[in-house]
């Protein structure tokens, strides 16, 4: 009952996405976003960018166009339930085809990593927090989720005091303290590592993030007797 009540709500929502969000005169046609939309409100993706935040900036981002795979896979599961085996493989097949489009202009082999793009189809090769959403999204084959994993695993960029920094550790614009995402660590995206983590069968590295981010924050909660929106990665 609730699956029949939100689902045709929930499709106009991706109709809307598609339309507005889709960057239609790119030759990759993935989904853009911006710091204030993901919540990324300082991140270093936007830096040196015309028309940040603004809706004329089409450039690709890997975590935008990952949930929308993430939504149609979500909305074809929806329509299991309800007896519409022929939307389900439509909504199946595009998500397949982001998926695709994805791995084409997104994945960096040299640094096993995935990077957002221009409008120009150019990546912009900068480490954050984002790049691993296609773990999540169950895009990366197991050759690219390996790569992926080497770079969390990584001292100098992701594997910090306090796992994971919302821009890696190499990044100019990288601060110990955090400062927002400009390599703060926060909850809502370590979750988002950690499920894409145990996905792909990481489950020993999962837990071992997991408890490190849990210590750390313990030892700041004896400290200041509270929980913080984001934590110090190398305090």
């Amino acid at each position: 009952k609730r699956f029949a009540m939100v689902l045709p709500v929930l499709e106009r929502y991706l109709a809307w996405l598609e339309r507005h969000r889709q960057c239609l005169h790119t030759p990759h046609r993935l989904y853009w976003s911006n710091g204030l939309a993901s919540g990324m409100d300082n991140t270093p993706r936007d830096a040196g960018r015309p028309g940040r935040n603004s809706s004329g900036d089409e450039t690709g981002y890997v975590d935008m166009s990952c949930q929308m795979v993430i939504q149609y896979e979500n909305l074809a599961v929806m329509c299991d339930e309800l007896g519409k085996p022929g939307r389900a493989v439509e909504l199946r097949a595009r998500a397949r085809e982001i998926g695709a489009r994805i791995n084409r202009w997104c994945w960096n082999s040299r640094d096993g990593i995935y990077y957002d793009v221009d409008p120009k189809g150019r990546q912009r090769r900068i480490k954050s927090i984002a790049c691993f959403w296609p773990l999540l999204a169950g895009v990366a084959s197991p050759e690219q989720a390996e790569r992926l994993v080497k770079n969390l695993k990584d001292k100098k960029t992701f594997w910090r005091k306090m796992p994971f920094p919302s821009v890696s550790a190499d990044h100019p614009d990288y601060d110990p303290r955090g400062r927002y995402w400009r390599g703060g660590v926060w909850a809502p995206t370590n979750l988002a590592v950690i499920k894409g983590l145990e996905k792909y069968g990481y489950e020993d590295f999962a837990a071992e993030a997991t408890g490190r981010y849990l210590r750390g924050l313990s030892t700041v909660f004896q400290k200041t007797n509270t929980l913080w929106e984001m934590y110090a990665p190398d305090s």
